[in-house]
């Protein structure tokens, strides 16, 4: 499985999206803990970020209950960007 990490430069709710799963298999989203599952669907939106946070995807078979290998997808808060745009 797979997703693009994503920067954002102010607290908010970020919209992950996992590249497409193959044939018979869905999605999982983990909280950082990789323990707590978050979501089922192929896009996750985030609770709000106030600093930068690792979440887990992973791909689940639906015939054989097999869950892939949990790869990490982080959001990286960059408050340094915001400041350097507002300072001129």
């Amino acid at each position: 499985p797979s997703a693009p990490s994503i920067e954002i430069s102010v607290s908010n709710s970020v919209n992950l999206v996992a590249n497409p799963a193959p044939s018979g298999f869905t999605y999982r989203w983990y909280n950082s803990d990789g323990a707590s599952q978050m979501s089922t669907s192929q896009m996750f939106t985030t609770p709000i970020i106030t600093e930068s946070k690792t979440f887990f995807l992973a791909y689940f078979h639906t015939s054989s209950g097999c869950l892939s290998v949990k790869v990490p997808v982080r959001v990286i808060l960059n408050t340094e960007q915001t400041k350097r745009t507002h300072v001129r």
